[in-house]
Protein backbone atom coordinates (compact mmCIF):
# COMPACT_ATOMS: atom_id res chain seq x y z
CA UNK A 1 0.00 0.00 0.00
CA UNK A 2 2.85 2.39 0.82
CA UNK A 3 4.49 1.74 -2.56
CA UNK A 4 1.23 2.47 -4.38
CA UNK A 5 0.73 5.70 -2.43
CA UNK A 6 4.34 6.72 -3.12
CA UNK A 7 3.93 6.00 -6.85
CA UNK A 8 0.68 7.98 -7.01
CA UNK A 9 2.18 10.98 -5.20
CA UNK A 10 5.28 10.90 -7.40
CA UNK A 11 3.13 10.86 -10.54
CA UNK A 12 1.07 13.80 -9.27
CA UNK A 13 4.16 15.88 -8.49
CA UNK A 14 5.73 15.09 -11.87
CA UNK A 15 2.56 16.22 -13.66
CA UNK A 16 2.40 19.39 -11.56
CA UNK A 17 6.01 20.19 -12.39
CA UNK A 18 5.53 19.81 -16.12
CA UNK A 19 2.45 22.06 -16.00
CA UNK A 20 4.47 24.71 -14.18
CA UNK A 21 7.22 24.57 -16.80
CA UNK A 22 4.68 24.93 -19.58
CA UNK A 23 3.36 28.11 -17.99
CA UNK A 24 6.72 29.86 -17.76
CA UNK A 25 7.41 30.04 -21.48
CA UNK A 26 6.19 32.93 -23.56
CA UNK A 27 4.40 35.14 -21.04
CA UNK A 28 5.94 38.60 -21.01
CA UNK A 29 3.30 40.20 -18.80
CA UNK A 30 5.12 42.06 -16.11
CA UNK A 31 8.60 40.66 -16.51
CA UNK A 32 8.47 37.95 -13.97
CA UNK A 33 5.31 36.34 -15.30
CA UNK A 34 4.31 33.28 -13.31
CA UNK A 35 7.17 33.70 -10.82
CA UNK A 36 5.97 37.11 -9.58
CA UNK A 37 4.96 35.76 -6.17
CA UNK A 38 8.38 34.32 -5.28
CA UNK A 39 10.31 36.40 -2.76
CA UNK A 40 14.01 36.48 -1.92
CA UNK A 41 15.28 36.17 1.66
CA UNK A 42 15.69 39.28 3.81
CA UNK A 43 17.95 41.91 2.23
CA UNK A 44 18.34 44.26 -0.75
CA UNK A 45 18.53 42.79 -4.24
CA UNK A 46 18.98 44.14 -7.75
CA UNK A 47 17.34 42.11 -10.48
CA UNK A 48 17.94 42.62 -14.17
CA UNK A 49 15.72 40.95 -16.75
CA UNK A 50 16.37 40.64 -20.48
CA UNK A 51 13.21 39.96 -22.45
CA UNK A 52 13.04 39.28 -26.18
CA UNK A 53 9.58 38.79 -27.69
CA UNK A 54 8.87 38.36 -31.38
CA UNK A 55 5.61 37.61 -33.14
CA UNK A 56 4.50 37.74 -36.76
CA UNK A 57 0.90 36.57 -36.50
CA UNK A 58 -2.10 37.60 -34.45
CA UNK A 59 -4.69 35.07 -33.30
CA UNK A 60 -8.21 35.36 -31.91
CA UNK A 61 -9.55 33.64 -28.79
CA UNK A 62 -10.23 30.45 -30.78
CA UNK A 63 -6.64 30.21 -32.04
CA UNK A 64 -7.50 31.20 -35.61
CA UNK A 65 -5.07 33.54 -37.33
CA UNK A 66 -6.36 37.07 -37.97
CA UNK A 67 -5.50 38.38 -41.43
CA UNK A 68 -3.66 41.61 -40.59
CA UNK A 69 -0.13 42.82 -41.25
CA UNK A 70 1.39 42.10 -37.83
CA UNK A 71 5.07 42.04 -36.94
CA UNK A 72 6.37 42.76 -33.44
CA UNK A 73 9.92 42.67 -32.13
CA UNK A 74 10.38 43.79 -28.54
CA UNK A 75 13.60 43.82 -26.55
CA UNK A 76 13.34 45.05 -22.97
CA UNK A 77 16.06 45.44 -20.38
CA UNK A 78 14.29 45.83 -17.04
CA UNK A 79 16.09 46.75 -13.82
CA UNK A 80 14.37 46.22 -10.50
CA UNK A 81 15.43 46.97 -6.93
CA UNK A 82 13.84 44.66 -4.36
CA UNK A 83 13.90 45.22 -0.59
CA UNK A 84 12.77 42.27 1.51
CA UNK A 85 12.38 43.53 5.08
CA UNK A 86 11.81 40.29 6.96
CA UNK A 87 8.82 41.98 8.67
CA UNK A 88 5.68 39.87 8.75
CA UNK A 89 2.33 41.66 8.38
CA UNK A 90 -0.91 39.65 8.60
CA UNK A 91 1.00 36.48 7.79
CA UNK A 92 2.73 37.91 4.70
CA UNK A 93 6.27 39.20 4.25
CA UNK A 94 6.62 42.95 3.72
CA UNK A 95 8.57 43.53 0.50
CA UNK A 96 9.09 46.71 -1.55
Amino acid sequence: MKKLLFAAMTAIFVMMGSAALAGSGHYVSGVEGIKAATLPPEGIYWRMYNVLYTADDLRDKHGDEIDVDFDVNVYALVNRLVYSSGIELLGANLVA
